[in-house]
């Protein structure tokens, strides 16, 4: 039965967008993945953070990121550090400028000189610090196929709240990317970085995970004439964690309305 289920799940991996003649319903849902939830561990194993993978991206040219999610307008490499660099740690100086004497030779052995006097520069958050992923999708339902589809456009890192060095306090976006260049940047790693516990042998990579579903969200947005979350709509933290439930049983009961056209 498992076996069945992966072969059915599978078969619909990487896909091309679904026709719009085929869709019957179709709404955008943005989600909130927190990587440190048991069921996400595996997007976060030592050594293979999707946190790190993108960032990586980034720096070697292989990712471009953007401003937000409606994905039209690109980040600069400078702004995107200045994004990543922890409050406080910046600095203007030259990290080698104070290294040598008058004579502009390096120090030796004899000037009593420690290299972790040297400023380094500023500090950078860390891949296993960025736990908070965001991704927008369309949950729609393909008439042709008579079954529910999630179609994702992007994924958002963001800087999470509690961090001791995030003196703001808030959840702070940091980098948004399209998520079909992400599928595609996956692919051209060929590793396998989805991290299964229960076999060794069922490691994936991140595009399979993905396409897969293995992964806990909550749904923070449904999509609305006014762009609200759904807290900013309930108008409280704690009525928004009960409107996502609501908008979860909503998405479910939709699903199975639609079997009956």
């Amino acid at each position: 039965m498992l076996c069945s289920f992966y072969l059915f799940a599978t078969s619909f991996a990487f896909a091309d967008k679904t026709p719009e003649d085929e869709i019957m319903w179709k709404k955008k849902y943005t989600r909130i993945l927190d990587l440190r939830e048991p069921q996400n561990k595996s997007w976060m194993s030592r050594g293979n953070e999707i946190s790190q993978l993108l960032m990586d991206g980034v720096f070697n040219g292989k990712l471009t990121g953007y401003t937000s999610d409606s994905l039209n307008q690109a980040m600069t490499i400078e702004a995107f550090l200045s994004k990543l660099t922890i409050p406080g740690s910046e600095t203007d100086e030259d990290p080698l400028e104070d290294c040598c004497d008058d004579d502009d030779t390096w120090p030796t052995d004899e000037d009593n000189w420690e290299e972790d006097e040297v400023d380094l520069g500023p500090e950078l958050y860390l891949a296993n610090q960025l736990y908070i992923l965001q991704i927008t999708e369309d949950a729609l339902y393909n008439k042709k196929e008579s079954r529910m589809r999630y179609e994702i456009e992007s994924i958002t890192l963001y800087i999470p709240a509690d961090l001791p060095d995030n003196l703001r306090g808030v959840q702070d976006h940091l980098i948004t990317f399209k998520y079909e260049d992400c599928v595609k940047y996956f692919e051209e790693l060929n590793q396998f970085v989805w991290f299964n516990r229960q076999n060794s042998q069922e490691h994936r990579s991140f595009s399979d995970a993905f396409d897969l579903r293995l992964f806990a969200s909550t749904i923070v947005k449904v999509e609305n004439p006014d762009d609200l979350y759904i807290e900013d709509e309930e108008g409280s933290p704690e009525k928004g964690i009960i409107g996502s439930k609501k908008a979860e049983y909503k998405l479910m009961e939709t699903e199975h309305e639609m079997y009956e056209f």
